[in-house]
């Protein structure tokens, strides 16, 4: 039994972590934004401390006596204000990593994100060596790839023992973003297709991000500063994948098809006239929609194997026919 700490425990990946540790015997402290979700873990036997990340008197309180921390807390959103995103990524993380730097813990696991590799073109088996590209096509990625930098930073000069994920598109019971994002547009009658039609890309369903944090808390030390991505290890081609999604649901609709230069112009113009509005209005496109719907981009899993034994548990299969029977449960509830 672990004495574990969870940041963002109320989000979608950081709860089902919670849950999972808690049932195999772990003893958790979880901490979130959202009060209402800590009263469900509350409820289950898991501790729920009120921690402000950002703060640093915040951290007065919070014991240092763990031997897991797992960094769930994010903002993940495709827009809003780049303080908001440097205040919750960037201080909160090395908040914590300082808080943690004069302590006994066994390892440290940050969540970043393989959007850290996005750039307006198509690539395949990318692997966790590939330079990142310079471009930043919206503060979300700007934050997480300096929060990298300073991750990197406290393994070198403190030998925090830190292990990095980058798990790619959760699905799932409670995914907040892509499957309801998806839907929505769709019950409006249409749906974008950018390029050429047959985008692919990874996706890894939650039970299988969770298994790659446990997996990573139990690797063997010499892999302490290592960078992993995660993913179901199945690409999918994307529209057709939609298409039978929709079918399912019995949602009709039609393709807006857009030539991905188009919808590139049209996104940049939208950006920057949705800059000056309020940040809580985001564009109908952006060029990181474009990049997600119009490029190909596939994770090298095969290190996260090698290093960490990971193998993930759900099939992408079994992922959709999942995530597909929740939808409709929404649907007929909603």
């Amino acid at each position: 039994m672990k004495r574990v700490l969870i940041t963002g425990a109320t989000g979608f990946l950081g709860s089902n972590l919670a849950k999972k540790l808690k049932t195999i015997g772990h003893e958790v402290t979880a901490t979130g934004r959202d009060r209402n979700k800590a009263q469900v873990l509350q409820n289950l036997g898991i501790e729920f401390v009120a921690l402000d990340l950002i703060r640093k008197d915040s951290f007065l309180n919070l014991s240092k006596d763990f031997e897991w921390v797992f960094h769930c807390a994010a903002l993940s959103s495709p827009w809003g204000a780049y303080q908001d995103f440097y205040k919750s990524n960037v201080i909160a993380t090395q908040n914590l990593l300082e808080h943690f730097s004069t302590s006994s813990i066994e390892r440290f696991i940050y969540v970043s994100s393989p959007s850290v590799y996005t750039d307006l073109q198509s690539k395949l088996n990318i692997s966790e060596s590939e330079k990142l590209p310079t471009l930043n096509l919206n503060h979300y990625i700007k934050t997480k790839k300096m929060c990298e930098v300073i991750v990197d930073k406290y393994v070198n000069d403190h030998q925090m023992p830190v292990i990095t994920i980058r798990p790619q598109g959760i699905i799932g019971e409670g995914d907040p973003s892509i499957f309801p994002r998806i839907l929505k547009i769709a019950k409006k009658g249409f749906l974008p297709k950018i390029g050429n039609g047959k985008t692919i890309l990874d996706l890894t369903y939650v039970d299988n991000v969770v298994h790659g944090l446990i997996c990573a808390a139990q690797a063997d030390s010499k892999f302490l500063g290592q960078k992993y991505n995660i993913t179901n290890g199945e690409p999918i081609e994307l529209y057709s994948t939609l298409e039978k999604i929709m079918s399912d649901l019995k949602i009709s609709f039609k393709w807006k098809i857009l030539s991905e230069k188009k919808a590139l112009l049209i996104g940049t113009i939208l950006e920057k006239i949705f800059s000056v509005l309020p940040k809580n209005f985001e564009p109908p496109l952006s060029r990181y929609t474009v990049s997600t719907f119009a490029y190909d981009r596939t994770l090298d899993i095969s290190k996260a194997k090698s290093d960490l034994k990971y193998q993930p548990l759900i099939s992408m299969k079994e992922a959709l026919d999942l995530c597909t029977t929740n939808m409709k449960k929404e649907i007929h509830h909603g």
